[in-house]
């Protein structure tokens, strides 16, 4: 492993009231050694408050912290250290992406052009800054920074599938992308990236077999890069239901906070979710906050306040009414902070799916609406695009198949008990019956109908989503059954997806 010059350096360390000296490389390796993560950070802050120059150990300090979801706490830190060198890269560049996953575009964007002066010919923040414009609807200075990127680092991935959807010079695109992926110095996510652009490009050519070629590639590649176990996730969605009864739902029942403001669209990913939200967003009575980690956050922060430990089973049950009701308090004052008082708001992370007992007991007044979706159009969806880390199952036809049927199983239990609570919006029937589906929307949320729900794509609000460009234009019906053009390609999810109960 290469070790940095300034990693040599030696930092005052107190232990057991006395002071000893340690290489920054040292405490970094014993640091991505420990396993508990609380532990870690503490110990990282205590180090950093008496070693402040220790580059490298702030920046796994600002990592840890992004990683954990743990935004607030990043932006806390990196802005007290911007207090005292207003210009620090690292700082300047972790914040922004803490503003970013907080739903706050905006001023990420406005960091990211203070970053942008200090370096602007680096490539990293060349493609934050694009992706940034981009999620706001500036396509084109965002495709003049992609394509800037590029020049000056022509194997960086990013930059080229973050362009795919708006290029201006397909051409040109394609020549990177077969640069890419035959060059024998391209890493592993540059050449997945180049594949998943490629697909777009592709297919936007109409040039379906070659456009498959590379999103299998893509996705081969991809899946190589992932430790992940499905197992894993299955076993989540079924000690929620296990747990989440009617029977335990009775026993807390009335314990949550009973502000209604709160509608929670779901759906499993590639579902038409970005379409209701931009609906429901389009009235002048709602703010939509796209996919914000809030909820499970606010859950998470109550659990460690009362030294919870266990798997969801053993924890769970341990919650009193008290705590029910502080999840739903502290995770409506994260998005008052945001947005102020009064206004209902839409929280469209789709994760949330899997919490939706949870939502019921805290938040009993809230309204859900879950979006669904032809299995075979969602799934291909699904595997079409490149994600976060939330979605690992993605990358292959069987994992992809067992994570849908997972996730309707969790529907259904959620369904039973639920059944006023929940709204299920069929995306199929959204698109051919737009007008009667909108109102059925919008009044099941309580709300006044209003004609701007019938024109979503002229709604402006950011969309940090990759359905950002297709929500600006007006709904059209070819996303139902898409994946037949690929149908002579995907027998193999066809069927996996027939062995759990689900035709095409």
């Amino acid at each position: 492993m290469h070790i940095k010059k300034n990693q040599t350096r030696l930092l005052r360390i107190k232990i057991a009231n006395q002071i000893t000296e340690r290489s920054e490389y040292e405490i970094l390796q014993e640091l991505k050694a420990l396993d508990k993560t609380e532990k870690s950070i503490t110990y990282v802050q205590e180090i950093l408050a008496d070693n402040p120059w220790a580059e490298q150990l702030r920046e796994y300090f600002y990592q840890k912290l992004l990683s954990l979801s743990l935004n607030p706490e990043l932006m806390e830190a990196s802005s007290k250290y911007l207090e005292k060198k207003p210009r620090d890269k690292l700082s300047l560049s972790y914040y922004a992406a803490a503003m970013r996953a907080e739903g706050d575009v905006a001023r990420a964007t406005t960091t990211l052009e203070k970053l942008y002066k200090l370096q602007p010919n680096d490539p990293i923040t060349i493609n934050a800054l694009g992706s940034a414009l981009k999620d706001l609807g500036y396509f084109k200075r965002a495709d003049e920074l992609f394509n800037k990127a590029l020049k000056l680092a022509p194997a960086y991935g990013k930059p080229l599938w973050n362009r795919s959807d708006i290029t201006q010079d397909p051409s040109k695109d394609l020549q990177r992308i077969d640069f890419q992926i035959s060059s024998n110095s391209s890493k592993p996510n540059e050449i997945y990236h180049a594949h998943f652009a490629g697909y777009r490009i592709q297919e936007s050519r109409g040039n379906y077999e070659d456009a498959f070629n590379h999103l299998k590639n893509g996705n081969l590649n991809k899946r190589k890069t992932l430790k992940y176990n499905i197992l894993e996730d299955e076993e989540i969605e079924r000690s929620l239901t296990s747990v989440l009864k009617s029977d335990f739902i009775k026993a807390h029942a009335g314990a949550g906070n009973d502000s209604a403001a709160p509608i929670f669209i779901v759906g499993f990913p590639r579902s038409g979710t970005t379409l209701v939200e931009q609906i429901i967003s389009s009235h002048s009575e709602v703010k939509g906050m796209g996919e914000i980690p809030f909820f499970v956050n606010s859950t998470i922060q109550v659990k460690n306040k009362y030294r919870l430990r266990g798997s969801l089973s053993e924890w769970l049950p341990q919650l009193r009414d008290y705590a029910w009701r502080e999840i739903g308090d502290i995770y409506l004052q994260k998005i008052r902070k945001m947005i102020g008082e009064g206004k209902r708001f839409t929280d469209k992370a789709l994760l949330n799916y899997r919490a939706i007992g949870i939502i019921s007991l805290c938040l009993p007044n809230a309204k859900i609406i879950q979006v669904d979706r032809n299995a075979m159009d969602v799934c291909f969806g699904c595997y079409r695009q490149l994600f976060n880390e939330n979605w690992k199952f993605t990358y292959d036809f069987d994992e992809l198949a067992a994570a849908y049927a997972s996730y309707q199983t969790t529907m259904s239990h959620w369904e039973k008990l639920f059944p006023a609570f929940l709204m299920r919006v069929s995306y199929e029937e959204l698109i051919r019956n737009f007008d009667k589906s909108v109102s059925d929307i919008i009044s099941f949320c309580g709300l006044e109908h209003e004609v701007a729900c019938l024109n979503p794509h002229e709604n402006q609000r950011v969309i940090t989503t990759l359905s950002a460009t297709q929500v600006r234009q007006p709904v059209f019906r070819s996303g139902i059954n898409r994946w037949r053009v690929y149908e002579e390609y995907l027998t193999p999810l066809q069927k996996a997806l027939t062995n759990h109960g689900f035709n095409s």
